[in-house]
């Protein structure tokens, strides 16, 4: 797993949704009861990336396996299904939902 940490504190989720990661490029984004404009996180199941932000920080994740995609999805899931007593869903959008399926993570689809 690689992963990248970069700082824009002129940023917005906005960025992310409408072109950074749209779904139109096969980003889904990931819903959590956190979601606001300082915060979102979307993943795209095929090149096995997860990007989230922050309040300005941003991190990117790219993972060497499905395996090890599906495991930092479920760890943020967890996350915030546990530890925030929240919710976690993806939301493919547009997009199939098999690619979700195969990974193991249909579960999560809404």
């Amino acid at each position: 797993m690689n992963k990248t940490e970069l700082f824009d504190g002129s940023a917005n989720r906005y960025a992310f949704d409408f072109e950074h990661c749209r779904c139109n490029d096969g980003w889904a984004q990931l819903d959590t009861d956190q979601d606001a404009e300082w915060f979102g996180n979307w993943a795209h199941p095929e090149r096995l990336h997860i990007v989230s932000f922050a309040e300005g920080d941003i991190t990117v994740t790219k993972c060497e396996d499905s395996d090890e995609f599906r495991t930092e999805i479920e760890r943020i899931a967890a996350f915030h299904i546990d530890t925030m007593n929240g919710r976690f869903a993806i939301d493919p959008a547009n997009n199939s939902r098999a690619d979700w399926k195969a990974l193991g993570l249909a579960g999560y689809l809404h």
